[in-house]
């Protein structure tokens, strides 16, 4: 959409002889800067992602253990990801004393680093 209206506007210029170059130039220099973005952004949500998920899973280890719960880094797992975990349990209870939520979580994020990054990857290269 963003690259229709830019040779919207490029038409525009040839067709009437004023001083569009500069919008021109400006246009396409933001439309650049926007495509780094997304591609930055979509890099960085790909390993946010990727970091949380090792979160979830040294939660998951320390819960089969008896962990002391004032150990900084104890609390430190249990304060990230208790949030989203406790919502999960809400929905989905233990099946005998299993928690399937850390299972949960770590699934959406895989589907959230396989639909989003990439159409983010899309777009801002359809951008460039």
């Amino acid at each position: 959409m963003l690259h229709n209206r830019f040779l919207q506007y490029e038409i525009f210029c040839r067709n009437h002889s004023g001083g569009c170059s500069g919008f021109l130039l400006f246009a396409g220099l933001s439309m650049f800067m926007l495509s780094n973005f997304l591609l930055a952004l979509a890099k960085l949500i790909d390993f946010v992602l990727s970091a949380y998920i090792w979160v979830v899973i040294g939660r998951a280890v320390i819960s089969w253990v008896n962990a002391d719960p004032y150990n900084p880094v104890v609390r430190f797992l249990v304060q990230v990801t208790d949030p989203i975990l406790s919502r999960i349990r809400r929905v989905i209870p233990a099946m005998g004393g299993i928690d399937l939520s850390p299972m949960v979580l770590i699934l959406a994020i895989i589907f959230l680093q396989s639909f989003l990054v990439p159409t983010l990857k899309q777009i801002a290269m359809t951008l460039h």
